[in-house]
């Protein structure tokens, strides 16, 4: 009788449908934004396929700086807007898009000028850093708007805007699918650009989608009312304030980044083209297969982030319950869709045979791991991030990461010189050790920490 008191189940469920359907639905059309480039490029080779994708390894580090950034401001949000207090979330908006503008010029500066140098760093193989390196140079003007507006999203949907994120999403599909069909093949009076097209047509909408949401931002948003002039309101006291809260929560993301880059720099450098292209698809189909549980566990965040903030401390620890049950079934799910869909992704293209075997392999081995994977994000990206526990997510992260998973997959592929499919289990056997490490943790009351009582922005 207690539990039913605490939580309303229906409430609770229509809240994860009006928070994790958008974000699912923007995940899915992110997917098939990042599939209309693997489909298209694929048709050009196993060569051009490896080249992109191993020239998309600095943006996956980019994204995660992102997503510490945004994942820092998501916590702190979702607990001031539970107080209600906005100017506190203006003034967290205010230094995590300013971060992220120097942040996303480094990039630029750094892929337009140095491109050969660090496609050289990710891959021995010249021919693909020759394939790979104008691409870098053409996507590095993207880098700065793409970590804007990406950000300003993310802080968002802490107070409940999610739908112009996919608005946005959707615009980028459109734009990406016929840039493509135009650059890539040359059609409509274009030249045939190949791996070139694929990185203007890019670089292009991600132009034409940050004008839309800087057009958003300054005359539609009214819950925050964060404008650009708001930018200019940055003082050292809150860049101290906001790192001294959030530091944890940005470590973890980077350091997870470049623990997921090394791991694919390990065939990047030590596999053969076939090895590379399978991958490509591979992750092409997780990235598919885990929509639901990225919206999910991004739901949850909020959910228990507002309960905590609202000093709702028994609520938020017998929702937290429920909403880990329900993520079993979120992974059984994903673990079906990543089965249904391996056939017609994987013989698209000019695939070899090898190539197409070993991305099957990939493929069922992550049909089992991804419904651990769904209870895993639940608890760490969801339920303890959303309670503030952020130095035990980054203690999670970093050392199953570091300790466990890319040691192996290094040590396998140099050292014992296991097969593909070997190494590839180590890379994700850090998923395990955090999750059973991560449900002792839950155990306890100590993850539930509303980092707004002390440590108020707003006051500033």
């Amino acid at each position: 009788m207690i539990r039913k008191k605490l939580v309303d189940k229906k409430k609770l469920f229509n809240s994860l449908l009006v928070l994790s359907l958008p974000i699912a639905l923007q995940s899915l059309i992110t997917f098939s934004i990042n599939m209309a480039d693997v489909f298209m490029v694929q048709v050009l080779g196993e060569k051009e396929l490896g080249a992109c994708m191993i020239a998309n390894i600095p943006c996956l580090i980019f994204y995660s700086i992102v997503f510490g950034f945004g994942g820092s401001a998501c916590i702190l949000c979702s607990q001031y807007y539970g107080k209600k207090d906005i100017i506190a979330i203006k003034k967290v908006m205010t230094v995590v898009l300013d971060c992220m503008l120097v942040v996303g010029g480094i990039f630029t500066a750094l892929l337009l000028f140095k491109a050969d140098w660090v496609m050289t760093l990710l891959t021995n193989n010249k021919e693909l850093v020759t394939i790979g390196a104008p691409y870098l140079r053409i996507v590095a003007f993207s880098y700065v708007l793409t970590g804007f507006i990406t950000t300003y999203m993310l802080t968002i949907r802490s107070v409940e805007i999610v739908k112009i994120s996919l608005v946005l999403e959707i615009l980028t599909l459109i734009l990406n699918i016929t840039l493509n069909y135009i650059f890539i093949f040359g059609n409509l009076g274009a030249p045939a650009m190949g791996v070139k097209g694929a990185a203007l047509a890019t670089l292009i909408s991600r132009i034409i989608v940050f004008c839309f949401g800087i057009w958003f931002l300054q005359t539609k948003e009214e819950k925050v009312r964060f404008r650009l002039n708001d930018l200019f309101k940055l003082d050292v006291k809150l860049i101290i304030s906001f790192f001294k809260i959030s530091y944890t929560v940005i470590i973890s993301e980077i350091l997870w980044g470049l623990g997921i880059s090394l791991n694919s720099i390990v065939f990047s450098k030590g596999g053969s083209q076939e090895v590379i292209a399978a991958i490509s698809i591979m992750s092409m189909v997780m990235q598919f297969s885990t929509i639901f549980i990225t919206g999910f566990a991004a739901s949850v965040e909020v959910i228990i982030g507002q309960l905590i903030g609202n000093n709702k401390r028994e609520r938020a620890k017998e929702t937290a319950k429920i909403l880990i049950i329900v993520s079993v079934f979120i992974g059984l799910i994903s673990s079906v869709l990543t089965l249904a869909v391996k056939h017609p992704i994987v013989k698209w293209g000019k695939l070899s045979l090898g190539a197409q075997s070993l991305s099957m392999q990939l493929i069922n081995i992550n049909a089992a791991i991804i419904i651990f994977q769904a209870v895993s994000s639940t608890c760490i990206s969801g339920v303890l991030r959303g309670g503030a526990d952020t130095k035990v997510v980054l203690l999670l992260d970093a050392l199953s990461l570091w300790c466990c998973a890319v040691p192996l997959a290094w040590l396998g592929s140099y050292v014992w010189h296991l097969s593909p499919v070997v190494v590839y289990i180590f890379t994700r056997i850090d998923i395990f050790v955090k999750l059973i490490f991560a449900m002792r943790r839950l155990k306890e009351d100590k993850w539930m920490n509303n980092i707004t009582e002390n440590q108020m922005l707003g006051s500033i």
